[in-house]
């Protein structure tokens, strides 16, 4: 920009880096405003050179990070000003100092719109530069017409058609009705034949933006994204100064690929083809070099390529080129491309049948474990965790087990619930399950949530061969000389009930049983000691004949917990104390626990289906003999989940079958479901999604299957709901008022007060809104009780819509609050207002139904109201 010629402006320069505080450059700052407010006043006297002086310190102050709330007028001047040296400062400090709804924009949109229609292409450049950065709706409905006609324009060169495609770009996502996608289609097609590949990345730019909108609209343009990529690949015709490290164009690969995503599938076999060719080529020649550019830019291109290959679905050959060069990635030194292929090589579990031949590297897998990156071991373990199955999950679990004694805090509960998943659904024999959680709970006791050991006590008690093998090993573990807590309670559980069966074995008389439990007592918590006490009596139940010394040692324990302060304590203590006097009485209500009814209550089904409508993976359906998993992949608004059906017994489950009942607004296509499920093997159901308006109605799977000669039929929720079309998105005060105050027309704004709301602090309810993809604005309300957040809404009516929402609440009383929310369509803002609602209002879920009375003592104290499918929900906690 030449500034070198303005000594005052050097100067100045010298003068702020010379500062020794920030005091004094403040001080500085300050006199130099003074002087440039006092000369702008008397501008008369002003000439071009000082204008320009004056402006450009204006904008290096405004660099340093002071506000600079004058000379506006004058900066907006210089676009005006017949020579390039003042036009260009001008237009540089406009669009730097004001944003796209300062009301002096207006005072230059003739001008600038008569720079753009010109034939001087510098200030055509200029021009569309400062747009194009700028935005706003006024120059996008002002000069979007002149800045199409200069991209299609055969005239201009390629330097303007470059900016007037990125300037294009900026107003379409600041207003989508600039461009008439029905207008469009063909020009765009036109526009992708260009030869220039400078021109041409900047309107795939534009396309990628358009279609990610409306893909329909855009089935011509297909066949010329194909043609770009046969054209790169081939490396005919590019330039030198567009081939980057021996790669041709990489943006423009990675771009056009990307487009390519947007489009459901392609049924025209020549460019199928002809794509595969392409994408095979992109495979075969990318490698692991030296040159940290040259490997930034290929596999930028290749996991974008392989982005394509998974979304096209391709033939299981690409597919195992695919993981194999992954594999060359994973036992790669540079930790970023270990992180990169782990990353890759789990998006491709979603894909149908390549399970197996990721298995082939799993101990590389393993071994990224070990890795002295976290972030890589958490890539590890999370495709350690998707690629398990009943041929391998013996050894992964070892190895996570294994793993265990290493990893650091911030991985082990995760690590926990991951390995105690793994564990249950593909267990060999239910001893090893037993063993493996026992372990868990031996090393990161702290990690273990209660659930994973009230699972234990199910299958325990349902399975009566698992219970002298389940007494053993918990006995096992009471000899030594520290353990948690949480293997004291699941012990003393186990023994409590069926040490009995082990009464001839050595250390396993009542008296020893006993002795070893009643040590831990002093260590452990009020919960536990609930436990233990319950466990006493059933030690004392099963004594036969009755030991006359242990049941008086018990009884004095029953005795000093009579007065204890706990409740939950109290009342055990008494009630076993007078039962054990009563003999006969004591055997009656200490009964063996009865088995665990099997169904999962639909409850735990809701629960599921709650936690997946914020989540994009886990478990949507459990029963005795089917798991369903869900993982799920949103872009705008277009959506792919793949269903995971695992078979969990050892036949085969017959006659299966799955119809996807949608509501209008959606509109889906699953995939084959095949009519038999063999014994533990897991298969894969596509589904695509699109969404065409805003709708709460959610989508219903009808699932069925016979076992044996069982029918099981199940209507299952999908968690295809509103928020999962909804992208976070954060606005300045510029930014938003201008939007709030626009969107003030009647319907497009909606209100209302809100009452019933769960009682919740401010950052739990921010918390809510970010699993909702509602992006809190802080600093936009000046009242400390409100809170204001922004997302955009994908479909297919609507395209890109923004939404606002402000909440107000009462900080006396929190089950009120009154709820606003805009957006540009009234049917969303409705349905948004409501879904927004839902989550707010305390409403009650349905309970499991506690046990009856007389069983509730054998029940653990810290254990919840039925112990009925506990462990069932572990996945969908991940």
């Amino acid at each position: 920009m030449a500034l070198s010629g303005m000594r005052g402006l050097s100067v100045f320069i010298s003068d702020i880096r010379n500062c020794h505080n920030k005091e004094q450059e403040r001080l500085r700052v300050d006199k130099e405003l003074g002087n440039i407010r006092t000369r702008f006043k008397n501008e008369k006297g002003l000439s071009p050179y000082e204008k320009k002086k004056y402006v450009w310190k204006m904008l290096y102050i405004y660099m340093l990070g002071y506000d600079v709330d004058f000379g506006h007028t004058e900066t907006v001047s210089l676009i005006s000003a017949p020579k390039y040296p003042e036009k260009q400062v001008g237009y540089i400090v406009t669009s730097c100092l004001l944003n796209e709804n300062n009301d002096f924009l207006r005072m230059v949109i003739n001008t600038v719109r008569n720079d753009i229609i010109g034939r001087n292409e510098t200030f055509q450049c200029l021009a569309l530069t400062m747009v194009g950065n700028t935005g706003g709706k006024e120059f996008s409905e002002s000069l979007a017409p002149d800045v199409q006609k200069l991209l299609i324009s055969s005239s201009c060169r390629p330097v303007v058609r470059k900016k007037a495609a990125l300037c294009l770009l900026r107003l379409y996502r600041k207003n989508p009705d600039v461009v008439n996608i029905d207008g469009w289609a063909d020009r765009m097609a036109q526009l992708l034949d260009e030869r220039d590949l400078g021109v041409l990345t900047s309107v795939m730019s534009l396309f990628v933006s358009l279609v990610s909108n409306n893909a329909e609209a855009y089935w011509n343009c297909l066949p010329k994204c194909v043609r770009i990529l046969e054209r790169l690949a081939r490396n005919q015709d590019i330039p030198q100064e567009y081939t980057y490290y021996g790669i041709p164009s990489p943006w423009l690969q990675v771009k056009t690929m990307r487009a390519l995503q947007y489009f459901p599938t392609i049924e025209d076999p020549n460019a199928r083809r002809a794509l595969f060719e392409v994408l095979q080529r992109i495979l075969m020649g990318t490698d692991v070099v030296k040159n940290v550019n040259k490997n930034n830019a290929s596999h930028a291109v290749l996991f974008e390529a392989l982005a394509l290959v998974m979304h096209l679905d391709a033939e299981k050959e690409m597919m195992s080129q695919c993981v194999a060069l992954l594999g060359k990635f994973i036992a790669v030194r540079e930790p970023n491309i270990r992180y990169l292929g782990l990353e890759n090589m789990t998006r491709m579990l979603l894909v149908t049948d390549v399970q197996d031949i990721i298995k082939r590297h799993q101990a590389q897998i393993i071994t990224s474990l070990k890795d002295p990156d976290i972030s890589i071991r958490r890539r590890a373990l999370d495709l350690l965790y998707g690629m398990c199955d009943v041929t391998n999950a013996k050894e992964i679990v070892e190895e996570l087990l294994q793993y265990l004694n290493t990893a650091e805090f911030a991985m082990r509960e995760e690590l926990s619930l991951k390995a105690a998943i793994l564990a249950e659904k593909f267990a060999p024999d239910l001893s090893w399950y037993v063993d493996v959680i026992l372990q868990l709970i031996d090393k990161a006791g702290d990690f273990v949530s209660d659930d994973i050991w009230y699972r234990v006590v199910q299958f325990v008690t349902n399975n009566e061969d698992l219970q002298p093998y389940a007494a053993a090993k918990a006995r096992e573990y009471l000899d030594k000389p520290a353990i948690h807590e949480t293997m004291v309670k699941v012990s003393a559980y186990l023994l409590g009930e069926y040490g009995h069966l082990l009464a001839r074995r050595p250390g396993c008389s009542p008296k020893e049983l006993f002795a070893i439990i009643n040590d831990k007592l002093p260590t452990v918590s009020t919960s536990t000691v609930a436990i233990l006490l319950s466990t006493y009596a059933k030690i004392l139940m099963h004594t036969q004949p009755p030991d006359v010394g242990l049941q008086q040692q018990i009884l004095t324990i029953f005795k000093k917990y009579e007065s204890y302060i706990d409740v939950e304590i109290q009342q055990r203590a008494v009630e076993y104390f007078e039962l054990s006097r009563k003999g006969s009485a004591l055997a009656d209500v200490l009964a063996e626990m009865p088995k665990f009814p099997e169904r999962e209550p639909i409850v735990n089904v809701e629960e599921k289906f709650h936690i997946l409508c914020t989540k994009d993976s886990g478990v949507l359906y459990e029963d005795p003999h089917i798991q369903i998993g869900l993982k799920a992949e949103w872009r705008a608004h277009h959506g792919r989940l793949v269903l995971f059906l695992g078979n969990k017994n050892t036949s085969p489950l017959m006659s299966v079958r799955a119809l996807i009942l949608p509501p209008s607004h959606l509109k889906m296509e699953l995939s084959s479901v095949p009519d038999t499920i063999p014994p533990r093997a897991q298969v894969q159901v596509p589904l695509e999604v699109a969404n065409l308006r805003a709708s709460r109605d959610v989508a219903v799977l009808d699932f069925s299957y016979t076992f044996g000669t069982a029918l099981v039929d199940a209507k299952l929720r999908l968690p295809v709901v509103l928020n999962k079309f909804l992208q976070p998105i954060t606005l300045t005060p510029d930014e938003f008022f201008p939007q709030w105050k626009a969107l003030s027309v009647h319907s497009l704004k909606v209100q209302e007060v809100v009452k019933g709301v769960k009682p919740m602090p401010l950052p739990e309810m921010a918390n809510l809104f970010m699993s909702l993809h509602l992006a809190v604005a802080p600093g936009l309300d000046n009242n400390p009780n409100n809170m204001v957040a922004c997302t955009t809404f994908f479909s297919e009516a609507t395209l890109a819509m923004l939404c606002l929402i402000r909440v107000e609440t009462d900080p006396q009383d929190r089950t009120q609050l009154r709820l606003t929310v805009a957006s540009g369509d009234q049917y969303l803002t409705f349905e948004l207002k409501e879904f927004i609602k839902e989550h707010l209002i305390d409403i009650p879920r349905a309970q499991a139904a506690p046990p009856p009375a007389v069983v509730q003592p054998q029940l653990p104290a810290a254990a919840p109201a039925t112990y009925n499918d506990p462990g069932a929900m572990l996945a969908g906690l991940l």
